[in-house]
């Protein structure tokens, strides 16, 4: 759909509807929002960029209070302030029970690894243990309500239900990517610079769908919102050639991330690195998960907001005596 975005009152004309914004908008279940949405443009305007310039000012202000507070024993008035009105952006914006499961767990667990460094293996196996249980307890009741459809049960059928879940499409996914290629031919790098240049508009250039839904069209699908784990997309661009490149970087930079982010534990240095680390660590999973066209924008822009910011309160002085990134 190519139409012209006018502001009119509380609405966004686009040409064919009125898509009314406003509270009631961003704190409506997943469902009923991303039905008043009829592009990856639209969403990726009105809810992808608006969730991760406000979760990134939130996450910023609390690390630099917590900084502020570690130095000087004193909370700063200003941060406290931008705290308190980011706190009620977000409240709106990235309404707990309105947004996917993974940008909530993964803020969180982004805090925890920002201000917790689990370095000892006996915290990790822990973390490892918990966050697997907490996908078949916390994850399928956090789903239910977020789509408006109340609670669900915790006893063995409702698990042994929620196995057939659509969560758990990876080995079927990567089935519908491989006939996807069979009959399409490989993506030839247009897959993953899809993802790169994910801000390059549609009008501009034609990118290429995120993976998962095209494979999942091709399949005849009628629910298309489905993953698309790391290797399928590495897979679909040049075969087993990129498959093996692309997921040896991926294991070499992990563990790059790993050892800078225990260098800087074990020698308590605290800076937009260590934060940087904390949010990979918190949305790896969605990212191994995929699509990747479909998470990178929101990851992506929070990053570089961090990067931005942090940037800006090195030059004014605010962490100064911090290294920016890597130490």
């Amino acid at each position: 759909m190519v139409a012209e975005n006018i502001p009119c009152n509380n609405y966004l004309w686009t040409g064919d509807f009125d898509l009314q914004l406003g509270i009631e908008f961003y704190t409506s279940s997943r469902t009923s929002k991303l039905g008043q949405v009829e592009s990856l443009a639209e969403m990726g305007l009105l809810i992808n960029l608006p969730q991760a310039i406000s979760l990134g000012v939130l996450l910023f202000s609390i690390v630099l209070l917590f900084h502020n507070w570690r130095d000087s024993r004193k909370l700063h008035f200003t941060t406290m302030v931008i705290i308190l009105a980011a706190l009620g952006v977000n409240a709106i914006i990235n309404y707990p029970l309105s947004v996917a499961r993974f940008w909530v767990f993964g803020f969180l667990i982004s805090l925890m690894w920002t201000f917790s460094p689990l370095c000892h293996a006996v915290w990790r196996a822990a973390f490892a243990v918990s966050f697997t249980l907490m996908q078949f307890t916390v994850f399928p009741l956090y789903s239910q309500i977020t789509r408006g459809k109340g609670a669900i049960g915790f006893d063995i059928d409702s698990i042994r239900q929620y196995l057939h879940h659509g969560d758990f499409d990876g080995f079927q996914s990567i089935v519908n990517i491989s006939l996807y290629i069979q009959d399409n031919g490989f993506e030839l790098g247009r897959n993953l610079i899809s993802a790169v240049l994910f801000f390059v508009p549609r009008a501009i250039w034609n990118k290429a769908e995120p993976l998962g839904t095209a494979a999942a069209n091709h399949m005849g699908y009628i629910y298309t919102n489905l993953s698309a784990p790391i290797y399928g997309e590495f897979y679909a661009d040049y075969g087993l050639l990129s498959l093996i490149l692309g997921m040896g970087i991926v294991g070499y930079g992990i563990r790059r991330y790993d050892i800078y982010y225990n260098n800087c534990a074990r020698t308590k240095r605290f800076g937009v690195g260590v934060l940087i680390t904390g949010v990979l660590a918190g949305y790896l999973i969605i990212l191994l998960r995929g699509s990747l066209l479909a998470v990178v924008p929101s990851i992506a822009t929070l990053i570089g907001l961090l990067l931005i910011v942090g940037w800006l309160a090195k030059r004014t002085g605010k962490w100064s005596h911090i290294k920016f990134y890597h130490g």
